[in-house]
């Protein structure tokens, strides 16, 4: 599988791990691989297929700067997307001229996310803390109403042309031109998005989560 989506240059979006800090000890349970065997296995998966297409979401090194870089350096068409999880924008903030560094010598391979969707309550929030991530001063500021948390993190404040290809142009450039729309299928799409909203407009989970 990986041979063919190689060979054909196909936009891929692998999930690889949560944040360390989430594991204990490295481990979930006994029936779950650890931490390092599920990140080795994506490393093998990406020494095999060398040219894959492939974004890995939610920054999931933010907490290993270095080793991003690595990641960055060998494997040339690997990108990385900076859709919250929220821990991620914390470790940003660590050290926060380091990230800016690195967000605009790697402009060319980070790709916007937000995790909104239909049925969240946050949607708004969401989007505005990771816009406000890239364009704020390096000074904190808050965003409130995260999961029914205030963050208090710290901007890059990336100059205006870095923000609009983080925001715009690598999406391009890893999905290809965009396509006409089938109208009637985006309605379609539609209206199943606001019948979720009319029937489930919350997640019962994520009010768990944010509790």
């Amino acid at each position: 599988m990986y041979s063919f989506l190689e060979e054909k240059g196909t936009p891929v979006n692998m999930h690889v791990n949560d944040p360390r800090t989430f594991w204990k000890n490295g481990n979930y349970d006994s029936f779950v691989p650890s931490y390092d065997e599920i990140y080795t296995e994506a490393i093998e998966m990406l020494d095999k297929f060398p040219k894959l297409n492939i974004v890995f979401p939610h920054f999931f090194l933010s907490d290993n700067p270095k080793e991003a870089e690595r990641i960055m350096d060998t494997y040339q068409n690997v990108r990385f997307d900076h859709t919250p999880g929220v821990e991620m924008y914390r470790n940003f903030s660590k050290d926060i001229e380091y990230r800016r560094r690195f967000f605009t010598k790697y402009r060319k391979r980070i790709l916007f996310g937000t995790d909104s969707n239909s049925i969240k309550k946050c949607n708004k929030e969401l989007n505005e803390l990771v816009l406000k991530f890239l364009t704020y001063s390096h000074d904190e500021f808050i965003q409130s109403n995260i999961y029914g948390r205030d963050f208090h993190l710290r901007g890059l404040a990336l100059d205006e042309d870095v923000v609009e290809d983080i925001c715009y142009n690598n999406y391009i450039n890893f999905v290809g031109d965009v396509k006409p729309v089938n109208r009637e299928m985006f309605y379609e799409c539609c209206e199943r998005v606001l019948n979720d909203i009319k029937n489930n407009p919350c997640d019962e989970y994520y009010i768990a989560g944010g509790e």
